[in-house]
């Protein structure tokens, strides 16, 4: 039933149906060969965000209004950051694994160190981009109250904010060796992370999508 519903919306649009197959496509490319983007270091990354964030966010914005504008576009790309930042620990922790077997992350071609430095500048970049963009677009409408909610992705980011540090120093542990354990161990609740800011941004997501109808 809920196939059949999404069908009757994105048939006449064929902007949607594009934004639905390309999602598809590039749900398969990523794991499946002869592509395999996993293995494509920007090309993984690029992809995730494509899959995770610009299209279904783009998607069900476009239901409810057919044009982009400059604050959807700005907050969007500060979603997307935050996105690859949550999973860059999950690259962490794959690291070694996946050098072995010549899966050429973005994290494999920068090393764990830089890429726990590039997660906690996304994350950061993400979440003042993505705050701006909603904080103009509340007070446009003159509802700047509803800037209250993104109380809910500063304290969720915070919290994974502090796992990287956790993960950085654990880098420089034993006389910069790295404990290596130390930092899988951390890195393997980044599925929790993930689900925690995740839940917080669908909460932004959703109140974006209430301007543009009161609008």
């Amino acid at each position: 039933l809920f196939f059949l519903c999404a069908l009757l919306i994105i048939m006449p649009n064929p902007v949607l149906l594009a934004l639905y197959l390309g999602a598809v496509f590039l749900a398969y490319a990523y794991s499946m060969p002869p592509l395999r983007l996993k293995a494509r270091s920007i090309f993984a990354m690029l992809s995730l965000m494509l899959i995770l964030s610009i299209i279904p966010i783009s998607f069900t914005y476009m239901v409810v209004s057919p044009v982009l504008d400059p604050l959807f576009i700005a907050f969007l790309c500060g979603q997307c950051m935050i996105i690859y930042g949550l999973i860059i620990p999950t690259e962490i922790r794959d690291h070694d694994w996946d050098k072995e077997m010549r899966i050429n992350t973005m994290t494999v071609g920068l090393g764990v160190e830089r890429a726990a430095f590039l997660g906690i500048v996304l994350l950061l970049v993400g979440l003042t981009l993505m705050g701006a963009a909603y904080i103009m677009q509340s007070v446009a409408i003159g509802q700047a109250r509803l800037s209250v909610v993104l109380v809910a992705p500063v304290l969720s980011i915070a919290y994974v904010g502090r796992q990287y540090i956790t993960i950085h120093s654990l880098l420089r542990a034993n006389g910069g060796v790295g404990d290596m354990e130390g930092i899988i161990a951390v890195a393997a609740k980044n599925p929790m992370w993930i689900t925690l800011v995740s839940q917080s941004i669908v909460i932004i997501c959703l109140a974006l999508l209430m301007m543009k109808i009161i609008i």
